[in-house]
């Protein structure tokens, strides 16, 4: 190769200031002009940094970037360029404009490669020295002298931090002269007088060789590391490792050979214990430490690690800016009821990632086979298993070491709780991050502040003996409702799914989801949760008690105004099995119990019969107030949820606003794109997923084939659909029910809506169902009055069941009653204002009379008429009549 003039001071020095990304791109790209018949990719670094990739596809981009790192380190080094300066040079490339992430381990290793051998300019695979090999190369050979630079002509090679070369005369002093012994023969070395020849007597000098190694390798302690005898960390390709110690010991013997010796050894170790800083680790909980760089999550932009990052760990992914999340995506899809709990979940793995204490700690709860243990080990994976603790609850009370294993971690996974009374307390301390202190095996004690995100992982509901406010707002209860196996109602079932979702590509899917949500949830600090507090412990009070709740929502003895067909053993199992369904009670109780608690609850035992040729059971005096998919409509009605990032209530609506989970994100337009595109993503799977007409149609392959594209781009306050219950039906909701069709859950919405009004219109008012005696005598003297306290069930003279009443309510009784309940001071008289005789109150004894406002049936129930429009009112009613008559 022809000597080449070094221009220049170098390629940082350049003399003007760049004014876009191409003149700061062609300011650090080799000084010169690649011939015309180049190879492409040599000419396309030419072009500026958005060529390099230009016609490859996503998979060949890692490849296609080595290539072009070496073959202008090639160029370079024919200019006469140190590693170093090309090293440099080739960091700047990302503020040029290159939209790709850069790992500095992986460049210094091309570098130093592309240093020592030559460089085949199609393949970039060595070639015999002096020359390219014709078949592979397409490059002449003759343009640059053979070869494109002579190895002979680059700077020496230095060689990576974790294995330094140190010079042997560096680390030794001489103590005096000795003769010269032949290593093979043994026998003294003469020179051509027959005279012995005398050499220096070498020693390891710790001090030279304390001095040289501090010099030579990036070391330092750790600040927290109070032994004797502190652990020396080294740098090593982004991350500090504690492995300085043999670094140290392993380059002092390659360097000195038999000269080294154990005392020599412990006394230089000690001296550079001494002359090297102490550090803080791993200070800063918003840079994410990757396989080929980190995560900045206060911006979600990627950058290389660097040694003064301090870093200790890496986490098992990459980052990659085009990585498909959707694989990951479509797994919470279809397995959480709900979009919102997606959301919830991306929050719960990003939280896992940024290292600070949420106040939080997670419950996820569902039977067997249902993608909890596949949701626990894809975070496992990420965060590696040296971050993660699986700590139990009886040895972090009893072990006076388990505390410790709590700090430094990510996350906590204890799995098949079964109580929490006595770790209660322990997990509200640990979400809040609260100081630890604790004893260290083997050793002195630890302090620490844990950040460490709890999950604990149930089949069954259970008490954790704490009804405090502290704990209720720290419980994130995420539901997983769907079994995969391989039967007709249940979703078909991936034995892979696990390997699938942590691949190295579908790990940096998940690490871009966390990228794209970190920065708008570092600031405000706060997980979003579909539930409110108190929807949350309805729920989990429902899962821990189902035949108690079932019993008083949907069960009653009280006989219906149209009374229907008899409630057969297998329709109020039937039923209870859907609410169980609803309210996710993955083991509803068994028959016999079901039965026990009815006979407990309501006094009924069910009684054989035939209808026709078929034999039945049935409870005679129980009837069904309402369906369970009514109760579930009541129970999300009640407890209405309120978005955690706007503080405002939901609607009853099927869709949710998207700002609710964005509302916070400020870190620019990017950001608030990639958003939109993680929730036009779920509103697609959920579409597709309400559209099978089987749980076996619901498998990724189906999705990519027949989900049809979103009609429109997601806007920031627009909506995703919000599905409730909808995909596959329990089979116990087949076949002839007592109840009638039920219908869906937005129409039961609105009617508990409807029904909620009006019980708060009417004051919950009882309605005698009839006003007869048992010898048929008709009783038309009844008596209002308001209950003080309250009042159990009891059988009126009229043979029929009245109550329990709370205090405050309205009841019309017959005058014995009422005047006994008076008497005894739990009741008071309602007297009526005085006024015309049409005015006063009345028994209604007419069927077809009905309150105007409410409905309410008024068959021998106090009422009233109104003395202008002749309207009847039932007595909660009114003093509300104006506004029914449209006089206020």
């Amino acid at each position: 190769m022809p000597e080449v003039q070094r221009k220049g001071p170098g390629p940082l020095e350049l003399g003007h200031l760049p004014q876009s990304d191409w003149d700061r791109w062609a300011a650090l790209t080799p000084p010169f002009k690649w011939p015309d018949d180049a190879p492409l990719c040599a000419k396309q670094i030419d072009d500026g940094p958005e060529m390099i990739f230009d016609g490859v596809s996503e998979a060949d981009k890692p490849e296609q970037l080595k290539k072009c790192i070496r073959t202008v380190a090639a160029g370079w080094f024919g200019y006469g360029w140190s590693q170093a300066e090309v090293i440099k040079v080739v960091e700047e490339w990302p503020e040029a404009g290159l939209d790709y992430p850069l790992d500095m381990g992986m460049v210094r290793e091309l570098v130093a490669k592309t240093a020592m051998e030559p460089v085949d300019c199609l393949n970039n695979c060595p070639c015999p020295p002096g020359y390219c090999e014709k078949d592979k190369c397409e490059f002449p050979p003759a343009v640059m002298g053979g070869a494109w630079f002579d190895p002979g002509k680059v700077p020496a090679v230095s060689l990576p931090q974790n294995s330094p070369t140190l010079e042997r005369l560096d680390l030794l002093k001489a103590k005096g002269r000795k003769k010269s012994i032949d290593p093979i023969t043994g026998g003294s070395v003469l020179d051509e007088a027959g005279q012995a020849v005398m050499e220096p007597d070498y020693t390891l000098s710790p001090t030279k060789a304390a001095a040289t190694v501090v010099g030579n390798m990036d070391l330092c302690l750790d600040a927290t590391d109070r032994a004797k005898e502190p652990v020396i960390w080294q740098y090593d390709r982004g991350i500090w490792v504690p492995t300085g110690e043999k670094a140290i010991t392993n380059a002092i013997d390659e360097a000195v050979g038999d000269l080294s010796y154990e005392r020599g050894l412990r006394e230089t170790l000690r001296r550079v214990r001494a002359r090297v800083d102490q550090v803080a680790f791993n200070t800063d909980p918003a840079l994410m430490p990757l396989l080929n760089g980190a995560v900045d999550l206060r911006t979600g932009r990627f950058r290389a690690l660097d040694r003064s990052d301090h870093m200790t760990f890496r986490y098992n992914a990459g980052y990659d800016p085009a990585a498909d999340f959707r694989p990951f995506l479509w797994f919470l899809c279809t397995s959480l009821p709900d979009p919102r709990d997606v959301l919830t979940a991306i929050d719960l793995y990003t939280a896992a990632a940024i290292r600070l204490p949420f106040e939080v700690f997670v419950l996820l709860f569902g039977g067997g086979s249902n993608g909890k243990g596949i949701f626990e080990k894809v975070l496992q994976h990420l965060l590696t298993h040296d971050r993660t603790t699986a700590l139990k609850f009886d040895e972090l009370s009893r072990s006076r070491f388990g505390p410790g294993a709590l700090l430094d971690k990510e996350l906590w996974v204890v799995s098949e709780v079964e109580t929490a009374k006595d770790a209660t307390a322990a997990l509200k301390r640990v979400s809040t991050g609260e100081l630890i202190d604790t004893d260290v095996k083997y050793g002195g004690r630890k302090q620490g502040q844990p950040h460490v995100l709890p999950i604990l992982d149930a089949n069954n509901a259970f008490d954790f003996g704490d009804d405090s406010k502290g704990r209720r707002r720290r419980l994130i209860k995420l539901d997983f409702p769907f079994t995969f196996d391989r039967g007709l109602t249940d979703r078909p079932k991936d034995p892979l799914l696990l390997e699938k979702l942590t691949t190295p590509e579908a790990l940096a899917g998940v690490v871009r989801l966390i990228s794209i949500r970190a920065p708008s949830l570092l600031k405000d600090r706060r997980i979003y949760r579909r539930m409110s507090e108190e929807e949350t412990e309805s729920i989990l009070k429902r899962q821990q008690h189902s035949l108690a709740y079932f019993c008083d929502e949907c069960l009653t003895t009280e006989t219906p105004d149209v009374p229907g067909q008899r409630l057969t053993t297998e329709a109020a199992y039937g039923e209870y099995l859907e609410y169980c369904r609803l309210f996710n009670i993955p083991t509803p109780a068994g028959r016999s119990p079901f039965g026990k608690q009815i006979r407990e609850r309501f006094g009924q035992t069910s009684i054989a019969t035939r209808i026709g040729n078929q034999g039945i059971r049935y409870y005679p005096g129980l009837w069904v107030s309402k369906s369970a998919k009514t109760a579930y409509a009541e129970n999300c009605l009640r407890n209405r949820s309120y978005s955690t990032a706007t503080g405002q209530q939901h609607d009853i609506d099927t869709k949710i606003p998207i700002s609710e989970w964005i509302a916070t994100a400020a870190t620019g337009d990017w950001s608030s794109v990639a958003i939109e595109e993680i929730l036009e993503e779920i509103y697609r799977m959920y579409n597709f997923i309400n559209s099978c007409k089987s749980p076996q149609d619901i498998t990724w392959r189906n999705y990519l084939d027949f989900a049809v594209a979103s009609v429109a781009a997601v806007a920031k306050d627009r909506c995703i659909p919000n599905y409730l219950a909808t995909a596959e039906k329990c089979p116990v909701a087949k076949g002839n029910s007592h109840v009638a069709e039920v219908s869906s859950i937005a129409q039961d919405l609105s009617e508990a809506e409807e029904r909620r009004r009006q019980d708060e219109a009417r004051k919950r008012t009882p309605e005698p169902k009839s006003i007869e005696l048992t010898n048929g005598q008709k009783l038309t003297n009844l008596k209002i009055i308001r209950l003080l306290s309250e009042v159990d069930r009891f059988t009126g003279i009229d043979g029929h069941i009245y109550g329990p009443f709370r205090a405050d309510e309205v009841a019309s009784l017959p005058v014995i009653h009422a005047k006994n309940l008076i008497t005894r001071g739990v009741a008071s008289p309602i007297n009526p204002d005085p006024g015309s005789e049409s005015s006063q109150v009345e028994v209604a004894d007419h069927q077809q009379k009905c309150c105007h406002r409410c409905g309410t049936h008024l068959a021998g129930i106090g009422a009233r008429q109104d003395p202008e429009s002749l309207h009847w009112y039932c007595i909660p009613c009114w003093p509300n009549r104006a506004a029914a008559e449209g006089r206020a």
